[in-house]
């Protein structure tokens, strides 16, 4: 049946999707910037969790190379964390399609 070869291969395809997009994620940093004003400057921390502890690293002054990379990184792995929810919601559709072929 032509629906049901088509949504085993779309399937494989999001699986294929989840494992490169977990891949993703693992290599950038996780957490969130947070930006302080100190004096006239404004500088830029990464805050993360580490166990139950909330933990801050100090990256730079705002407009610095280091912060740039960083920021950049964060809205990436955001990016890709929005990508990976849609993904796994397109698995469970799948799954249900397949449940109802297998009645």
């Amino acid at each position: 049946m032509i629906i049901k070869d088509v949504n085993r291969e779309e399937y494989e395809r999001q699986l294929k999707l989840l494992e490169s997009y977990r891949a993703m994620i693992s290599q950038l940093p996780k957490g969130c910037i947070n930006k302080k004003k100190r004096g006239n400057g404004i500088y830029i921390y990464l805050n993360y969790r580490e166990g139950s502890k909330v933990k801050s690293r100090y990256i730079g002054k705002s407009g610095s190379d280091a912060a740039e990379k960083i920021v950049v990184q964060i809205e990436k792995r955001r990016d890709i964390e929005n990508k990976l929810k849609e993904v796994k919601n397109n698995i469970c559709e799948l799954e249900r399609v397949k449940k109802w072929f297998q009645t």
